[in-house]
């Protein structure tokens, strides 16, 4: 099984390496602009998930509202939302100069990535469940377009943004999506690399703010806990780092003055976040209550981060009960 799937992988790998690279670019435009103010590295770690998040929540809100959804539909929606907000982005001057180096160096690190994620012959693990829920629901997605009734089990047994991610290789012409859920492992380590630097670097020498995070990261990577659940072909691993972002996105601006960066990324995420799982919506408002007890005003928890899970929830059981 797994030569077999190494073979599936190597054989659409440019494919996965063109999307990958193409949705970190995608929401690294969207995200520069949105006036407000986030980091450059950031941006960077952001993009991919950021990406990879309008694009689950495009797909889902079209099978929503029963639109045809295939490659045309998802890519018109899609460039829609870009080209509004580079409208946005220019009238307001949100593009500032861009620093040619530090974004030739993310261009690069993401391609390079993104094809040891593909080609670098990485080990999986794969059950009945990723098959029948993350295979051939997708694929019965895209073949009928739509939401249909006799996909009632799968309605009430999958996370439906999930479903949406794995439409991917049925959509644009590759076979799976094992290197992306390789890439965005990356990405996640990336961002704990970072969240660690942060926390430390305000008690810690710069130095020891490195070398603690540097080794955080290392004893996580090597993780059993870690390395099973990161190769496990589910919703478990998208589950698992959304949640992590979240959770620390809520602790890095409860310390920040407000961003309509920041506040964009949070509203997209949860939005997707409530649908990854069937839990999902239950354990999005456990994090939110985390930031009640942070410096965040009711209004701001309300629509910001209430809002796109109600929207997102209340969406699915008008579908699937009228």
């Amino acid at each position: 099984m797994r030569e077999i799937l190494n073979q599936l992988t190597a054989y659409d790998g440019i494919a996965q390496v063109l999307t990958i690279v193409l949705l970190s670019v995608y929401g690294m435009v969207l995200v520069s602009a949105v006036p407000g103010r986030m980091q450059k590295s950031w941006k960077a770690l952001l993009s991919f998930p950021f990406g990879i998040s309008v694009y689950m929540l495009c797909g889902y809100i079209i099978l929503l509202t029963g639109i045809n959804f295939g490659r045309a539909s998802v890519i018109v929606f899609m460039a829609v939302l870009l080209i509004a907000a580079l409208m946005i982005g220019l009238k307001g001057k949100n593009f500032g100069r861009p620093d040619g180096k530090l974004l030739a160096l993310w261009f690069i690190a993401t391609a390079a990535l993104a094809a040891f994620a593909c080609f670098g012959g990485l080990s999986l693990a794969v059950s009945n469940d990723s098959v029948y829920y993350y295979s051939a629901y997708p694929r019965m997605l895209v073949a009928q377009g739509r939401y249909a009734k006799s996909f009632d089990t799968f309605l009430t047994d999958v996370g439906q943004t999930t479903a949406v991610l794995n439409c991917l290789p049925f959509l644009f012409g590759f076979d799976a999506t094992f290197g992306i859920q390789h890439f965005i492992n990356f990405n996640f380590l990336a961002v704990f690399l970072a969240a660690l630097y942060e926390r430390g670097a305000k008690h810690l020498t710069v130095k020891k703010a490195i070398a603690a995070a540097a080794a955080g990261t290392l004893f996580l990577a090597a993780s059993t806990p870690y390395l099973v659940v990161s190769k496990w072909v589910l919703s478990n691993v998208y589950f698992m780092i959304f949640a992590f972002i979240l959770f620390y996105i809520l602790l890095k601006n409860s310390e920040e003055e407000f961003s309509a960066k920041w506040a964009m990324v949070e509203f997209v995420l949860f939005a997707v976040f409530a649908m990854l799982r069937m839990e999902g919506g239950i354990v999005a408002l456990l994090i939110i209550f985390t930031a009640s007890a942070m410096n965040y005003s009711n209004r701001r928890i309300l629509l910001n981060y209430i809002l796109p899970i109600f929207l997102a929830e209340s969406g699915y059981y008008l579908m699937l009960f009228m």
